[in-house]
């Protein structure tokens, strides 16, 4: 993993800067996937998609926010160029904790059906992720957020998209309803989605809801 200089953003809201890291290069060396489709690469990290403004509070997309420079990341030593000192004080974003997804969802920054599929999707993962952590919390119960967030979720899935149904089927399960999910499943004739159907599928027979990591990769 080679990074690479620090981005230079702006909030949508306010103008206030932010850095977002970037890297050269990077590998998926060490990867893990899970049922839910998230994948956390130690050597490919990837900055989070939606934040917060640590100036206004105001929700947005990093990738939709204004670049307005670079300054050279500590790794690869000084920037020999004159940098606004503003820039090089600026936070890092921050990937949103479980219960920011929610104010963000109603703040009308995914007006389009695939940016409120897209955000739903991130904070279903992020709803997830006490059970990602090692060893994996017993006592962790799902908000009712989350449980509606997931059920929305279903209803934005296309159906002809086998990537999705499997991942619609995933989320049934997830809620419990292993019924549903096995017939979803069913449909399901993807030859590159067979290895995480049968597995989400020996789960869903087995009566598990538990997030899972992918056992093929």
């Amino acid at each position: 993993m080679i990074p690479g200089p620090d981005h230079i953003i702006q909030c949508p809201h306010c103008s206030s800067p932010a850095k977002v890291f970037t890297l050269i290069s990077g590998n998926t060396f060490g990867a893990t996937v899970w049922t839910d489709g998230k994948m956390i690469a130690p050597m490919l990290p990837k900055p989070p998609e939606v934040t917060q403004c640590h100036a206004c509070d105001g929700f947005y997309w990093s990738a939709e926010a204004e670049k307005i420079g670079e300054v050279s990341s500590p790794m690869l030593g000084p920037s020999l160029d004159d940098v606004d000192p503003e820039w090089s004080k600026a936070p890092f974003i921050e990937e949103l904790e479980e219960e920011e997804f929610w104010l963000a969802l109603s703040s009308g920054i995914a007006p389009a059906k695939q940016q409120e599929m897209r955000l739903r999707i991130v904070a279903w993962w992020r709803s997830n992720d006490p059970w990602r952590e090692e060893p994996q919390p017993v006592e962790h119960i799902r908000s009712d957020e989350a449980k509606l967030n997931m059920e929305k979720l279903i209803e934005l899935l296309d159906e002809a998209d086998p990537s999705e149904m499997l991942m619609k089927a995933e989320i049934q399960r997830q809620l419990g309803s292993f019924d549903e999910s096995i017939g979803i499943l069913r449909t399901i004739n993807a030859p590159e989605l067979e290895a995480p159907r049968d597995q989400i599928m020996g789960l869903a027979v087995g009566m598990s809801s538990a997030l899972a990591k992918l056992g093929y990769v």
